[in-house]
Formats: structure tokens, C-alpha cells, sequence
């Protein structure tokens, strides 16, 4: 038996399986998942236990990357797909695959490494394809909602944040836009506090010591000393993901992919602005969506559109662009200081919705109507 895997023809030398229950916050059946691993020696799996450890044993631990798959279905090879990759570190290997009672509204991302810029495209070439290792973290199976910001909005603001009238919806399960970085962070603050989760941000110059503990509630820090925004140790709270955490989630364990389903791109797929400039841009139909654009911009869609990703995530591409909790530093590093977003958006082109393309940037301190986001807290 014969699976493709990192680029060449490897062996499949072992199979597991599990059932999940809770994968997906849109049903409460259960769902029959099975993992292989794909490895370029001889490997072998162990077991996989109810708690989604899965343990397999390597007959080599020199330069060996395995890749886990998963399938929902044995009826064909074709239902395999790439879920997470893990460079090879010891004879015994102990790997978290899944969650089986994730938080309400929220996927499990499992550990392991992720290639970041595939380099598909000629504009990609500026960047390097990297493989980086990211601990497991939970994700917002959905970009925040008018809805939910309005409800964690009122809470805040009855407890000591800045944060009325900031913001906007075009419906209550359309995504919330006009947040900044700011804005973002002081939300998940909020909403870690509302649940009784240790707050992430916290007021404090990044040279400073000890740590300080003003949990981040008002103001915007000038542009320059947004490193005073950082976390402390045992902070089990929501945040922005890192851009390299978005990509991971984004690709849905797939890589050398544009998008989280393949090359090309519809308007069956995602919302964005559809154009005849880029050949992998394959919609019938051109411009703005033609369900969405309706009366005043935005033309965002309600969330869960289109089908998810291989973790559950929607709207990955398109729809809104999403913030990250990275930054770009200009002018030599102590200038204007700019956000970077990741997915396109309602009014963005086909290349802007690629996953590798997550260097959007702008300030900081900007609020548009393109611009949203999803939170992501730690898997322990």
C-alpha cells in the first residue's frame, strides 16, 4: 500500500483509528476518524488512545519527518489527506491528534510542524519556505460575529474597557469589522475575563522587570512600543493568533496548496472579488460575490458559507481579512509598527485569499471594513 507523502512516494507502514466526539460544534453526532502515518522508515503505530494521543515507534530518528493523515472514510485511497507533519525525534513518538471535548465553538489544531510559503507564485519568492514546529492550540471554528463581539462588547465595558461603540456588522452572524489590533486584543482580554480564563495582554515595556500586572483594558499604545502588549506565563485566555499559527490552521493540514481545498478558486468556495487576472482564479462569475453584494458595503457573508477546512475551520479565505497578533516593523525596526492579515477578504482578489499571502499590512491602528478576526487559546 502506497501514499503520497512530503512530495515522494513513501510507504504506509501502520494504521489507527478513533471516534471523535465533539469535532464539529455545528452537529453533536459523533465522527469516525481514522490516522496513518506516512513514513520514510520503518514506522509503526502503537496506539491511540481515547484522549487523542496517538504513539508509534520509529526504526530510524535521523532526518525523518512523518506525516500523520487522516481519513473519515476507508472506502477509497483518495479520502487521505495531510494533517499534521512531525520531524522525528526519538524512537518513541507521542503526538496529540485530536480533542474529543474541544471548547464550545472552537477546533482542536494539533502540534507538529507546518511548511509556511509554499513559494507556488513568482511573488512568494521574496520569502523563505520554512518548517516550523507549533505546540497544539484551539481556534475559533468561525471568524468573530457581530453577535458575539456585541455580547463580550457589553460585558466589557461594564467592567473597565474602552471598548464602546467600537465596531460593526452587517448582521448579527455576519463577522464583526472595523477592529484594530487594539481593539482585538482588549475584546479576547474581555472575553477570557467574562469566562474566568487568565487574561493574555498585559500593559508592560517588553525591557521591563518584574513583570507587571495591568491587564491590557484601555488606551493604544503608540505604534513604536506595541511591545509593551505582552503575555504572561500560565495565561490559559483567548488572543490573536501568530501569523505562522494562522497559515497552520489555515491549511488544514494540507501544504504546496493556494488555498485549504486545492490550486484554484470559486465563487462556490469562498467571498472575495473574483478577476480574470490570475489563472488559478477559476469563478464563472466576476467582481464582488453575487449573493452578498447587496445593499451597502461591506458585502460580507454570514459565517459558515462555505464548507470548512481539514480541522473545521470556515471561511478561511475570503469574507474578511483576518488579524494576527505579528507585526511588520518599519524604518529599521523602531518606525511605524503594521499588523499583518491573513485570508483576503469580500473585496480582495484571488492571490490576496491564498494562505501563503498572510503579509498584508496595515497600521495598527486601523479600522476597516474588510478587517476582522477569530481568537485562539492554549490546548492543555
Amino acid at each position: 500500500m502506497k501514499a503520497n507523502g512530503l512530495g515522494s512516494m513513501r510507504r504506509v507502514l501502520a494504521l489507527g483509528f478513533a471516534i471523535l466526539g465533539g469535532w464539529s460544534s455545528a452537529t453533536a453526532e459523533q465522527e469516525t476518524a481514522f490516522f496513518r502515518i506516512v513514513s520514510p522508515a520503518g514506522s509503526a503505530i502503537k496506539a491511540l488512545s481515547p484522549g487523542g494521543m496517538l504513539t508509534w515507534t520509529n526504526a530510524t530518528t535521523i532526518s525523518v519527518t512523518c506525516t500523520v493523515q487522516r481519513a473519515t472514510t476507508l472506502a477509497g485511497a483518495g479520502n487521505w489527506a495531510d494533517y499534521v507533519l512531525r520531524k522525528v525525534t526519538n524512537a518513541t513518538m507521542v503526538v496529540r491528534v485530536y480533542d474529543a471535548k474541544p471548547p464550545a465553538g472552537m477546533v482542536f489544531i494539533p502540534e507538529g510542524d507546518v511548511l509556511f510559503n509554499d513559494m507556488l507564485d513568482e511573488d512568494m519568492g521574496q520569502y523563505l519556505a520554512s518548517l516550523s514546529y507549533l505546540e497544539a492550540f484551539f481556534m475559533d471554528q468561525y471568524e468573530v460575529t457581530w453577535s458575539k463581539w456585541q455580547e463580550v462588547r457589553t460585558w466589557a465595558v461594564s467592567h473597565g474597557y474602552d471598548l464602546a461603540g467600537v465596531g460593526g456588522g452587517k448582521g448579527e452572524q455576519h463577522p464583526v469589522h472595523s477592529v484594530n489590533f487594539f481593539d482585538a486584543a482588549k475584546w479576547c482580554n474581555a472575553r477570557s475575563e467574562k469566562e474566568g480564563l487568565a487574561p493574555y495582554y498585559y500593559e508592560e515595556p517588553y525591557y521591563s522587570a518584574p513583570y507587571a500586572t495591568n491587564v491590557f483594558r484601555t488606551g493604544e499604545p503608540f505604534s513604536e512600543w506595541v511591545a509593551k502588549l505582552t503575555s504572561r506565563s500560565g495565561a490559559t485566555g483567548y488572543r490573536l493568533p501568530s501569523i505562522e499559527a494562522w497559515e497552520k490552521a489555515a491549511r488544514g493540514g494540507l501544504s504546496a496548496r493556494r488555498f485549504p481545498w486545492g490550486n484554484t478558486i470559486t465563487h462556490s468556495q469562498a467571498n472575495y472579488y473574483s478577476t480574470t487576472n490570475y489563472p488559478y482564479d477559476a469563478s464563472v462569475s466576476k467582481g464582488y460575490h453575487p449573493l452578498y453584494d447587496e445593499g451597502a458595503e461591506p458585502f460580507t457573508s454570514p459565517v459558515g458559507s462555505f464548507v470548512p477546512n481539514g480541522f473545521g475551520l470556515y471561511d478561511i479565505c475570503g469574507n474578511v481579512r483576518e488579524l494576527s497578533g505579528s507585526f511588520y516593523w518599519g524604518m529599521g525596526g523602531w518606525g511605524r509598527t503594521y499588523s499583518i492579515y491573513a485570508g483576503g477578504s469580500w473585496k480582495q482578489n484571488a492571490s490576496l485569499c491564498r494562505m501563503a499571502f498572510a503579509y498584508d499590512f496595515s497600521g495598527q491602528h486601523a479600522r476597516e471594513t474588510d478587517l476582522g478576526f477569530r481568537c485562539i487559546r492554549p490546548a492543555r
